[in-house]
């Protein structure tokens, strides 16, 4: 799925400061599932996503929604994967409880199963 997103030039240029084992990650996802997409592409949609994420749990908050999430294929298990090791050496700044907090909310799962996909167990 690709999608449509206005980004800043300034801001692409600085995506792609992350480590080697990340960029590999990320390839191997869009080898893998998205061929007609880019590196670049892929982490400013992830930027994109958080901004959408963060928006939608202020609308279930305010809402006071409750609903299951409906189980993953392996594609977006990857993808998952790929972001939470792309938003982890973003925020390496922070404590790690931190980050893995953000990214239970953000994603909508357990932190055991962001610590799970971080130790590469999923």
């Amino acid at each position: 799925m690709i999608y449509m997103i206005a980004i800043p030039v300034k801001e692409v240029s600085n995506i792609m400061k992350h480590n080697t084992e990340i960029l590999e990650k990320a390839q191997y996802y869009i080898n893998t599932y998205e061929p007609n997409i880019t590196q670049e592409l892929l982490f400013a949609e992830f930027k994109w996503l958080i901004s959408v994420h963060k928006e939608f749990n202020r609308y279930l908050r305010k809402e006071k929604i409750k609903f299951n999430m409906p189980t993953k294929n392996k594609k977006e298990l990857a993808r998952r994967r790929v972001f939470i090791h792309w938003y982890i050496d973003i925020n390496n700044h922070k404590r790690n409880e931190v980050v893995v907090s953000e990214l239970s909310k953000l994603l909508m799962v357990s932190s055991s199963t962001i610590y799970a996909v971080m130790l590469g167990y999923r």
